[in-house]
């Protein structure tokens, strides 16, 4: 039997993306690359749970802005999974609307219609920079995937990931569809681990930038840098609880890497397990901040586990594999691999005490 390696994957929330291991609901999808090959292209497959919903784009009219709107407009409604782009005669929906640019800001007026009651269900202005066309046409995207499926959109979210240029990594924040890079850190040094803050405007990470693995802040607007664990030893996976007031993370201060919950801003910390022969990764903290996922290897291999964010017995929620992560809401989301494809699994999170 090929053996697997499991991952954690990101949470996406409305108007960012969590990198790390996440609660979440069922995932439909998988991601297939070769991990051997370098530059690899990845191929995605997504597989719906029902009819798409027909939608036009074509009542959308302005100058150059609003081309640009409507192109990305189309684009984001098909990547949602939720709706086909069709002619206006064979839609069940149409957006209607136009963009004016004036004086370096861009306005759009974004209404959705349905063609069979001819009822606006939709109808809000949207204003930016003229540079912006492609992010407000994001939010009225989202707006539309709301008021149709009454789900939130992705298409505002933004991804925040380690790049490298030239060998040198750092932290870089790009729109959903890749779009719009911006670099965060310039220090060349070694960093991983990324992951939002309970304030979209800051996140956290862990960087060699002081010669050692410390985990760090960073406020996306002053882009004021901040250590907030500098623990003897192995200092990674700072996730931040919903209520930002608490920290879990990894530290190997007492020789071995462990799972601790640090309090913010105060930094007092309390040890959650307690595993001499394996080590802990990847923490993860469910919406309600009482539970954390994380992965160890106590069953020789990387296995998710999940225990309360107050401590406890940990229950085992995955039995195969070599590198399990994801968790959200109703389920557990994770990559493994098996062979030399990875693919995205849902697993649901176990009741009762665990059997590992």
């Amino acid at each position: 039997m090929n053996s697997y390696m499991n991952k954690p994957s990101d949470f996406i929330g409305p108007g960012n993306k969590f990198a790390g291991v996440g609660f979440a609901g069922v995932l439909a999808g998988f991601l297939a690359f070769s991990p051997s090959a370098s530059g690899q292209d990845i191929h995605i497959s997504k597989a719906g749970s029902g009819k798409k919903v027909n939608i036009s784009v074509d009542g959308f009219g302005g100058d150059r802005g609003g081309i640009l709107l409507a192109d990305t407009l189309r684009k984001d409604l098909e990547r949602s999974g939720w709706f086909h782009v069709t002619p206006s005669a064979v839609a069940t929906y149409r957006v209607l609307g136009e963009s004016v640019e004036k004086g370096g800001r861009l306005t759009v007026e974004g209404r959705l219609a349905h063609t069979g009651s001819r009822r606006i269900e939709l109808s809000r202005r949207y204003e930016g920079d003229s540079r912006e066309a492609g992010r407000l046409a994001h939010y009225l995207a989202d707006d539309i995937v709301k008021t149709v499926k009454g789900v939130p959109g992705i298409a505002s979210t933004r991804i925040l990931l380690v790049g490298s240029r030239n060998g040198r990594k750092d932290l870089y924040l790009a729109d959903y569809d890749g779009k719009n890079l911006a670099q965060i850190t310039r220090d060349g040094a070694p960093c991983l681990s990324p992951s939002w803050g309970a304030d979209p405007a800051e996140v956290y990470y862990t960087s060699l930038v002081g010669g050692f693995p410390d985990v760090y802040r960073i406020d996306l607007q002053s882009r004021k840098r901040t250590r907030v664990a500098r623990h003897p030893g192995l200092n990674t996976g700072g996730v931040v609880s919903p209520d930002g007031r608490k920290l879990a993370l990894i530290l190997s201060r007492d020789g071995n890497p462990e799972l601790y919950v640090q309090q913010l801003p105060a930094g007092r910390l309390t040890r959650l397990t307690r595993t001499t022969h394996a080590a802990e990764a990847s923490p993860s903290w469910s919406p309600d901040g009482s539970q954390i996922v994380y992965v160890a290897d106590t069953s020789g291999s990387p296995q998710l586990y999940i225990l309360s964010a107050r401590g406890g017995q940990a229950r085992r929620v995955t039995f195969r594999g070599s590198e399990n992560v994801s968790p959200e809401a109703t389920g557990i989301s994770l990559s493994a691999v098996a062979g030399a494809v990875a693919t995205i699994f849902a697993a649901s999170i176990p009741r009762g005490p665990s059997n590992s």
